[in-house]
């Protein structure tokens, strides 16, 4: 009993890490397989019959063994009987057209009619547990494939949505779906088209190819397009050498959309060396892409309502500016500065939206300040001057509804403190000023000190950082001043018509 536990046991292991083992110790039969290169001779086969020579030579094999080496299975050969050596030999076709197994059992000495047909039965009914084993065999292989693709789908998906989290830009997400399409579905390349053009395109070294093969596709399949354009449809194709190019691929199309409307094309190609896209990959894109899709479509109507709101803010803020023509104007351009400067310090793309916001409504509070005060062309009273101070807190208490200004709300109370701690309306100094507040007098300052006012004129570009640099540590902080200094020239140099448009008041030079 205990040499036969041990058995089972051996077995039940066998079962899993080799089962054509296992199959031989239950069954007391030997195995052959066929249709791999190289093929698997039953071990008395080779012992009996091949005549050496490399692993999987049949030289000196039966008529038998080599119509199965060459893929031929007699009907007969089901019909179990004994070979020139004497073993019970049949054969059996496998799962797949092309494969097959020989199954041989030793029969020692003569035996009646009775034996023989049990033996043959039995290996009849062997062969055929061996194909339901194969093919459930092969039915968990493609379950396993199914789940590991269905992982590779969620860690695709995963990706893009925490992407999507960081980066709130509709083209860089595109371009990064378009990445990681191409690396898990193993692509040369990859690119969205809109309105017919090539929007975004990544690869390794296959831009020529990306781009011959999309001209290909528009040239000499356009249904191609407008089917995927119209049906939302998930196409497959290749290209051969000939045609469009000196290089063959396989190319796969689907629709990037969001809701029932599509919104790009997305066109991915394989070399001819990686293999064709099978149905797999087609389910894979087609998982991505709606939801990359709705990631994308919500993204951009995030964006319509940031513009929405932003155009409103500017235009409630430009009418308060205009109370003053002497700082018309003045918020937008603070705006732009703050996050020329936050974007030289390295701020987030969150940091730099709230900043631009505190750097746009950073005087809104000027509203309740009257307009004698404001136009005054004389020097304030003292009275007056702290009338005026109130204007940051006026402007907290503006904003103070907006749940979500957080973080805009205390930028904008304190862009009148100063490092030296004089400043107003709460006297802080240093590390006690936020980052955003810093940078937000800094370019107040700047465009105050540009800028005419009633009561004188605007200094000229090369005064007005003079005066900023001598303030630098008690006045300015230093290191939002040097920021400022390096995000003002280059945004000189990148964008000089916008610089003109904004800027263009302010001279080089006193005269």
């Amino acid at each position: 009993m205990a040499s036969s536990a041990c058995d089972l046991s051996q077995l039940d292991a066998l079962a899993c890490s080799d089962p054509a083992r296992a199959f031989i110790l239950a069954s007391g039969m030997e195995v052959g397989q066929f249709g791999q290169i190289p093929p698997t001779f039953a071990p008395s086969c080779e012992r009996a019959c091949c005549n050496g020579g490399e692993r999987g030579s049949a030289v000196g094999v039966c008529r038998l063994v080599e119509g199965l080496v060459t893929g031929q299975v007699p009907e007969a050969a089901q019909n179990p009987s004994r070979c020139d050596q004497g073993y019970l030999v049949g054969a059996f076709p496998g799962v797949n057209s092309s494969s097959s197994i020989l199954l041989l059992r030793a029969i020692e000495g003569p035996s009646d009619c009775t034996e023989s047909e049990q033996a043959a039965a039995q290996m009849r009914f062997a062969g055929k547990l061996w194909q339901h084993v194969e093919q459930l065999a092969q039915e968990s292989q493609g379950l396993a494939m199914e789940l590991i693709n269905s992982y590779e789908q969620l860690n695709v998906i995963f990706d893009i949505t925490k992407r999507g989290a960081e980066v709130q830009d509709v083209d860089q997400i595109k371009l990064f779906l378009l990445r990681k399409l191409a690396e898990t579905l193993s692509c040369d390349w990859a690119c969205t088209m809109s309105k017919g053009e090539v929007c975004d395109w990544w690869c390794g070294d296959g831009q020529s190819e990306c781009e011959g093969t999309v001209g290909w596709l528009q040239k000499a399949h356009p249904e191609v397009l407008k089917e995927v354009s119209e049906e939302g449809r998930i196409l497959v194709g290749s290209k051969s050498s000939g045609e469009g190019g000196g290089w063959s691929c396989s190319v796969m199309v689907g629709p990037l959309k969001g809701g029932d409307e599509i919104q790009d094309i997305v066109i991915l190609g394989r070399r001819q060396s990686r293999g064709e896209f099978k149905s797999g990959d087609m389910r894979m894109l087609d998982s991505v892409l709606s939801h990359g899709g709705e990631l994308v479509s919500n993204l951009r109507l995030m964006e319509r309502l940031r513009t929405l709101s932003f155009e409103a803010v500017l235009t409630l803020v430009s009418a308060i500016d205009k109370k003053d023509s002497y700082t018309s104007g003045h918020s937008e351009r603070v705006g732009v500065l703050c996050r020329l400067i936050g974007e030289q310090m390295g701020l987030s793309p969150t940091e730099l939206q709230d900043l631009e916001w505190a750097g746009i409504l950073h005087d809104v509070g000027k509203i309740g300040i009257s307009d004698g005060i404001l136009t005054k062309p004389r020097s304030l009273t003292d009275e007056e001057f702290d009338h005026v101070k109130q204007h940051p807190r006026m402007s907290y208490e503006v904003i103070e509804p907006l749940r979500s200004f957080g973080t805009v709300r205390e930028a904008v109370l304190h862009h009148h403190e100063t490092p030296d701690g004089k400043g107003y309306p709460d006297g802080l100094k240093g590390d006690e000023i936020s980052v955003a507040a810093r940078i937000i007098h800094t370019a107040d300052t700047f465009d105050a000190l540009t800028s005419d006012r009633s009561y004188r004129r605007g200094f000229s570009l090369r005064r007005a950082l003079e005066i900023m640099r001598q303030d630098a540590g008690t006045k300015i902080d230093p290191d939002a001043l040097v920021a400022f200094e390096k995000a003002l020239e280059l945004f000189r140099e990148e964008h000089p018509r916008r610089y003109e448009e904004m800027f263009g008041h302010i001279k080089e030079d006193e005269a």
